[in-house]
């Protein structure tokens, strides 16, 4: 389907009044509303800033172990807590419309076993590198004991649900039932972008494999598969720095 542009002559007023007739209001609702939760993600979800926040009232031996619970708590409430929300209370429309579901999952389950068996073995040569060494675990006191891994194991393990649930979830089947498999491009320009402050290899890649996880969702009606691989990955990296 294709639209036609605003007309030349018309007023601003005549514009806005075809525009209420045209306008997609889920579309607009959700694509606003995703702006401003990757705007909130991008000045305050980082670990600088809450680390700042917290410091006069955590000791200095736990400021970084809270600033990094504290990330992915705020993570949790803008990618998760407040689409899931907005679905419930604006669109209301149940969760499992929006890949909160494992249906589907127990039958398409091996595509993910196999994508992380693939990563397994360069993932494990990287970790021997002192590159690897030097940036993985992301923060070092998990490094210090098993407790301390654990608990930021779990953290991370929700902070990845949520993601997956913003960008395979909300926004995926959001645009789905307007735009068909076009969401999974669209959607692949944010995940993208939240990429940016990594190297140059792993932003690109990013639009490799959100395609690749946006497709699964929408084959299994879930986004669990995509962030237990994420997580299993990241599980694997960290606990081979510290290992190996």
């Amino acid at each position: 389907m294709s639209y036609p542009l605003p007309k030349i002559d018309t007023s601003w007023k005549q514009d806005l009044a075809e525009m209420r007739t045209s306008i997609d209001r889920k579309v607009l609702s959700l694509s606003l509303l995703a702006a401003v939760i990757l705007c909130l993600q991008h000045y305050f979800a980082q670990y600088s800033v809450l680390a700042n926040w917290l410091k006069p009232f955590v000791p200095d031996h736990r400021l970084e172990m809270a600033g990094s619970l504290a990330w992915c708590g705020l993570i949790g409430v803008l990618y998760l807590g407040i689409p899931a929300l907005w679905i419930k209370i604006i669109f209301k429309q149940p969760l499992s419309d929006y890949g909160w579901s494992l249906k589907g999952l127990r039958h398409h389950w091996k595509p993910y076993a196999i994508f992380f068996v693939m990563m397994l073995g360069p993932l494990l040569f990287a970790a021997t590198t002192p590159a690897f060494q030097n940036m993985y675990p992301f923060f070092k006191y998990v490094a210090t004991g098993w407790q301390f891994f654990l608990i930021w194991q779990i953290a991370y393990g929700l902070q990845f649900i949520a993601v997956e649930f913003f960008f395979r979830g909300f926004l995926l089947f959001g645009l789905y039932d307007r735009i068909g498999l076009s969401s999974a491009f669209l959607v692949a320009i944010p995940y993208c972008m939240i990429h940016f402050p990594k190297p140059l290899g792993e932003s690109l890649g990013a639009i490799a494999a959100g395609l690749v996880m946006s497709y699964l969702a929408l084959k299994n009606r879930s986004i669990w598969g995509g962030a237990a691989l994420h997580w299993a990955v990241a599980f694997t990296m960290d606990l081979a720095a510290i290992c190996l």
